[in-house]
C-alpha cells in the first residue's frame, strides 16, 4: 500500500488493474490489488465491493486474512497506524488502555478472520495476568481461523500458564499437525515436553525444529529455558 501512495496518477493503476481483471477474472491477487488501489484513492465503497468479490474466490487462510485486514483499512483509514502503535506497545510489554483493548475487540467483531487482532488482544490480556480472557479470545480465534499457527501457539502458552497442561499439549499437537514446519510450535512443544519430564520426546521436537532453522529465535529461547531448568534442578 505504501508504494501505491508514491504513484503520480493512481487512476492509471486502477485502469490497468481493471483491464487485467477482464483478461484474468479468476485472479484473486488482482482483485486485492484493485481493492488496495481504491483504498489509496479514497474510494472505500469500491474497495469494499472488491473485497466482497475476493471472499467468493478463495478459501486460502492467508488470502482471507489479507481480505479482513484490507476491510478494516477501508473502514478506517487510520487502522494501520493505530494497530501498529498497539502492537509496538504490546511487544514492548506495555499494558494497553481500555480504549485500545476496545479497538482490538472491535477489529475482531468487524473482521473475525483477522489473526493479528486475536493474538494482540490475547497478549494484551496476558500482560494484565488475565489468563481467562486471553484464552477466551484465542479459543474464539481458533474457531474462526482453524489451524492458524500463531493463534495455536499463543493459545498453548496461555493454557500452559493457566496450568491446563493437557489442553496446551492438545493445541500444540493440532498446530504442528497443520503446520509441520513451524519452528516456534516445534520448539515450544520440545520445551513443554522437557518441563513435563519427557526428555526423549522433547529432543525429537527440538531436533525437528533445528533441522528447519537452527538459528530461529524461538528455538534459542526454548533451549535457554531448558538450560535454566536443568540448572535449577541441580
Amino acid at each position: 500500500i505504501e508504494n501505491l501512495y508514491l504513484l503520480d496518477n493512481i487512476e492509471v493503476a486502477i485502469d490497468i488493474l481493471e483491464e487485467q481483471l477482464e483478461q484474468y477474472p479468476d485472479r484473486v491477487d488482482l482483485v486485492l490489488n484493485l481493492a488496495m488501489t481504491f483504498i489509496v484513492n479514497e474510494e472505500e465503497d469500491f474497495a469494499l465491493e472488491e473485497l466482497d468479490r475476493a471472499r467468493t474466490m478463495s478459501d486460502d487462510p492467508i488470502v482471507l486474512n489479507d481480505i479482513e485486514y484490507l476491510t478494516l483499512l477501508a473502514l478506517n483509514p487510520n487502522f494501520e497506524a493505530e494497530m501498529g502503535e498497539i502492537q509496538t506497545l504490546v511487544n514492548a510489554g506495555s499494558k494497553l488502555s481500555s480504549g485500545q483493548l476496545a479497538f482490538l475487540q472491535e477489529a475482531i467483531n468487524t473482521a473475525p478472520g483477522y489473526v493479528d487482532a486475536y493474538v494482540t488482544l490475547a497478549n494484551a490480556y496476558l500482560l494484565e495476568d488475565d489468563l481467562a480472557s486471553a484464552i477466551e479470545v484465542l479459543l474464539d480465534g481458533e474457531v474462526q481461523i482453524p489451524n492458524d499457527a500463531e493463534i495455536l501457539l499463543t493459545l498453548s502458552r496461555a493454557l500452559w500458564q493457566a496450568g491446563q497442561i493437557d489442553e496446551a499439549f492438545k493445541y500444540l499437537e493440532k498446530g504442528i499437525e497443520a503446520n509441520p514446519k513451524h519452528v516456534p510450535l516445534l520448539a515450544l512443544m520440545g520445551q513443554y515436553l522437557f518441563e513435563d519430564d519427557d526428555e526423549d520426546e522433547a529432543r525429537l521436537y527440538l531436533m525437528r525444529a533445528e533441522s528447519i532453522n537452527p538459528r530461529h529465535p524461538a528455538l534459542a529461547a526454548a533451549r535457554k529455558r531448558i538450560v535454566d531448568l536443568i540448572a535449577s534442578r541441580k
